[in-house]
């Protein structure tokens, strides 16, 4: 992309698409795009590229075709999301994104289920039945450890000692996200996106 001007970089993109979707399923096609602005992106991270000639919004939806977008934070928006309210809702909102996991997941955590010694915390993944062990970020530590809980006490409990509702959760993100000013395409299910994402600019494998 480097070697072309932004606006024929575009078009050549749409025009991949536009033939790649003739071929492949559109689960396909999005990952595969998702993958193109995953290697732009690093490359303007290691300075290989200025500035990304891939812009977000810049290729359009095809139309006809239901692409099974994956909607995510960028860096910037996530810091602008999360400075944007300091309320009770926050230390729910950020582990959604530090554990990636799913918000009926992390509604019902307990403190047992952490520990913070080795790092870990386990989570029942609601979509499956089975746990996962997922290693505590420290951008989630410093929350946990200022409310250190222990048994079976919920992580996240509302003012009455109860998991929060699913409502409550979907109503507090957007009110962070207005308040930020943000995309209204980005929704509590986005920061689970937004994990797995960052994970893959990385350099991570899915699993």
């Amino acid at each position: 992309p480097g070697a072309m001007k932004p606006s024929r970089f575009v078009s050549a993109v749409m025009l991949w698409r536009h033939e790649r979707a003739q071929i492949v399923k559109p689960a396909t096609l999005d990952r595969e795009y998702n993958l193109l602005r995953a290697a732009i992106t690093l490359a303007v991270v290691t300075g290989e590229l200025d500035t990304s000639p891939l812009p977000r919004g810049a290729v359009k939806r095809l139309v006809g075709v239901n692409d099974g977008k994956v909607v995510y934070f960028e860096p910037e928006e996530w810091q602008r999301f999360i400075a944007a309210r300091d309320d009770a809702f926050r230390p729910i909102l950020t582990a959604l994104l530090w554990t990636a996991s799913r918000l009926s997941e992390i509604r019902l955590l307990q403190w047992e289920n952490g520990d913070l010694r080795a790092g870990v915390v386990r989570i029942q993944m609601g979509k499956t039945g089975r746990a996962k062990t997922v290693p505590i970020a420290e951008e989630l530590r410093a929350d946990l450890e200022s409310r250190r809980g222990i048994g079976k006490a919920l992580v996240y409990p509302n003012a009455n000692g109860e998991p929060f509702t699913r409502r409550a959760v979907q109503c507090a993100f957007a009110a962070y996200r207005d308040a930020a000013g943000l995309r209204r395409e980005l929704t509590p299910h986005s920061l689970r996106h937004t994990a797995l994402s960052w994970m893959g600019i990385a350099g991570c494998s899915p699993q």
